[in-house]
């Protein structure tokens, strides 16, 4: 057995241990904190640190879109901020940029979103603006480089 495989079957029985430590019906919070306690770690700042690694090595779809997102970001140069805006205000500009998307050959129905935007908060719909507008100014480089 090589080093990897050794490395995973410990990792995969840390795993299984660690999950039935929490698992177990019988231990509550308090329980689990004073464990840690007692063997010389402190709660708090251990589950920020396994919080970190999950970021890290397991992101949920929301900090791999805010990772991408900041990446395009970068790379297009700063985006003026707007100041605080109404949900109103949000919407039609994720429609205004949604129409002029379709003009540059990507059509979005932002209409077929309509109930969604009744549901989505301020900020889920201030992402998803942002979100849009990258994808339009990638679009235009697209373009842009393809006319040159």
């Amino acid at each position: 057995m090589n080093s990897r495989d050794k490395r995973s079957q410990e990792n995969a029985a840390f795993l299984d241990n660690l999950t039935s430590f929490l698992s177990d019906e019988q231990r509550s919070l308090e329980d689990v904190k004073e464990s840690l306690r007692e063997q010389g770690i402190d709660p708090e700042s251990a589950l920020q640190e396994f919080r970190d690694i999950l970021a890290t090595h397991a992101p949920s779809w929301r900090e791999k879109a805010s990772r991408e997102r900041q990446k395009v970001k970068e790379s297009l140069g700063d985006e003026p901020t707007q100041p605080n805006r109404s949900r109103e205000e949000i919407v039609a500009e994720i429609k205004e940029v949604a129409n002029s998307m379709g003009s540059l050959g990507a059509p979005i129905v932002a209409g077929a979103y309509h109930s969604r935007f009744e549901e989505a908060s301020e900020d889920d719909l201030d992402s998803l603006l942002r979100d849009l507008k990258l994808q339009r100014d990638l679009l235009r480089r697209k373009q842009e480089r393809g006319n040159e």
